[in-house]
């Protein structure tokens, strides 16, 4: 084997591996922003779920009532894949309607400002928002706690399709870059490889 083949496939092999970890990074930098923009859209829809399902709550012959907005949740149940749970219970624990045992997470400080948390529910995670409510009931003010939750399969498929596509172009990258790399890198040395031949007596 040439000395002028050796040095080419050493430094192609240099300039692959720093273009493989440039590919790397590209695709968790899109993977992590492509979950955070699906955070940030799944929090959105449940927060306002949330607050549209807050203030249907009402006192109704001494007692707390709600009346669910389905529209809300049905905003979430767009997601084909996802199921979706809440709960409305007081800030002591009495459930008004929903699943008794969802986590209600944090009492929000502001009425308007839900609290987003993941959790595992039913052997699944689930993105949880939590808004609250102050009512006055006939003999004082009680806080209503509302939780929305919603399973992530959709949005973890959207994630994983954005990351997935980053890394085909992360792989189309690296093959370009290999192929100009040899490129350039059979032009730098061909004034050595012609020394060499001529030292060969080619």
């Amino acid at each position: 084997m040439s000395t002028t083949w050796s040095l080419r496939r050493r430094l192609l092999g240099q300039l692959l591996l720093v273009f493989s970890g440039l590919a790397v990074l590209l695709y968790l930098s899109v993977q992590a922003v492509a979950g955070r923009a699906a955070d940030s859209t799944q929090d959105t829809i449940l927060g306002a779920s949330a607050i549209a399902i807050a203030e249907q709550v009402r006192v109704a012959e001494g007692e707390l009532t709600v009346d669910l907005p389905y529209a809300a949740l049905e905003m979430l149940g767009l997601a084909g894949e996802d199921r979706v749970f809440y709960r409305i219970a007081t800030s002591g624990g009495q459930l008004i309607t929903g699943y008794d045992d969802l986590p209600p997470g944090v009492l929000p400080e502001q009425e308007d400002t839900p609290r987003f948390f993941t959790t595992s529910y039913r052997g699944d995670t689930v993105r949880v928002a939590t808004a609250r409510r102050s009512i006055l009931t006939s003999d004082q003010r009680e806080t209503v706690l509302i939780t929305v939750a919603q399973t992530r399969e959709a949005f973890g498929t959207l994630t994983t399709n954005i990351a997935l596509s980053a890394a085909g172009v992360g792989l189309g990258f690296l093959a370009l870059a290999g192929f100009l790399a040899w490129v350039a890198i059979s032009r730098a040395l061909k004034p050595v490889h012609e020394i060499e031949r001529a030292g060969n007596g080619d």
